[in-house]
């Protein structure tokens, strides 16, 4: 009695170590023929369609993708690759549908669990079923553009199947259409770096520079002599036209006719094509009003800033200016300007893109003196 219970407890743990090893065995074989190796490679761009289902496509299957047509460098969109037909048009709890999506030069990412992305490619990680002879089946996916301007395509494809056994001839795969996606540069808005006013002959002259322009009808240079006052009290005294869609540096400038007053106020007008617009800082004209050697900071707005300032700056005379921006343990972390500035008022943006929070030093300095003013980045 005793020998035949141990001998039927070694008998279970023979059994159970042999059902452990099979588990383990096929939990290994389909893992290695369902890794997703496998399953790409399937599109116009890089294969042949799913051929080792079926050698040959077939219109009963209907594949195709929606989404935006147009995205900017770097944006990200959402789209859907869309499967009906095949085997699936018989009916049935077993039928069942997969896919493979490619991009030539774009970034493909996943929106569900049941899908997975390897070597730039998704595909599924387990099938969907069909449930009814009309079911249309779809896959949300996320394409992000590349960083230069291009005609980008999505490549798709297709497989309706039957679950059970294995592949064969019952079961049906398409290529979908290309998909086009146009990439254009990303819209970049007038970038005002510098506006200034100096007194040239007993008249106002301002300059301004841009660093890129969008879709920029031109600039309203707007006067206010008694901005102290009436702060809205400001007329248009003059028009720029502008450099329409540009990413290099232009620069303006506008002499205003009206005899230089003691004080003058000047802000420019910017207007988009659609007569859209905005305003920049204001800059302020003040005959006589500084030591003609020297130069100081007005002031910076705003301040406290995030993630940038423009700062008002005076100067007596044409001079070599340079402005740099250092942390508050004196490390000099930024150039904000060098170059040549005639005398007057002028305008210089501090830019915190890309710094931590804290307090920073902006030293102005040219061959004669030198002006450390206090900012704070507060992100």
């Amino acid at each position: 009695m005793v020998t035949d219970l141990r001998y039927r407890k070694r008998f279970r743990a023979i059994n159970g170590l042999i059902f452990g090893l099979f588990v383990a065995f096929i939990s290994f074989a389909y893992t290695w023929t369902n890794h997703p190796n496998k399953r790409i490679g399937c599109t116009e761009l890089n294969g042949d369609g799913c051929v080792c289902h079926n050698l040959d496509r077939t219109t009963d299957v209907k594949v195709w993708v929606q989404g935006p047509l147009q995205l900017e460098t770097g944006e990200t969109g959402i789209y859907k690759m869309f499967l009906a037909g095949g085997p699936a048009m018989a009916g049935g709890e077993r039928m069942a549908g997969a896919y493979n999506i490619a991009a030539r030069y774009g970034t493909l990412a996943i929106m569900d669990t049941v899908s997975v992305l390897f070597w730039g490619e998704i595909t599924q990680r387990i099938p969907l079923m069909f449930n009814q002879v009309t079911d249309t089946l779809f896959w949300e996916f996320a394409y992000t553009a590349p960083d230069s301007a291009c005609m980008d395509t999505i490549y798709s494809t297709g497989l309706s199947f039957i679950l059970e056994g294995l592949p064969d001839t019952d079961d049906y795969w398409n290529f979908g259409p290309k998909f086009p996606v146009r990439i254009v540069p990303k819209a970049v808005p007038v970038e005002l770096t510098s506006f200034s006013v100096s007194t040239q002959q007993g008249y106002n002259l301002l300059q301004w520079t841009t660093s890129s322009e969008m879709n920029n009808q031109g600039f309203e240079i707007m006067r206010n002599s008694d901005y102290g006052s009436a702060a809205h009290n400001w007329e248009t005294v003059g028009f720029v036209a502008g450099k329409g869609t540009s990413t290099e540096q232009n620069s303006y400038e506008f002499t205003d006719n009206h005899p230089a007053p003691i004080y003058a106020a000047y802000r420019l007008k910017q207007i988009d094509l659609d007569g859209s617009y905005n305003f920049s800082g204001v800059i302020v004209a003040e005959t006589g009003s500084i030591n003609e050697n020297g130069f100081f900071i007005k002031g910076a707005y705003p301040n406290p800033f995030n993630p940038s300032a423009i700062v008002s700056l005076q100067i007596g005379k044409d001079s070599e200016i340079k402005a740099e921006l250092y942390s508050f343990t004196g490390e000099k972390v930024r150039d904000i300007f060098e170059g040549n500035l005639p005398s007057g008022n002028h305008l210089l943006k501090v830019d915190g893109e890309g710094l931590p929070s804290g307090m920073y030093l902006l030293r102005v300095a040219n061959n004669q003196s030198a002006a450390v003013y206090k900012m704070i980045l507060a992100k």
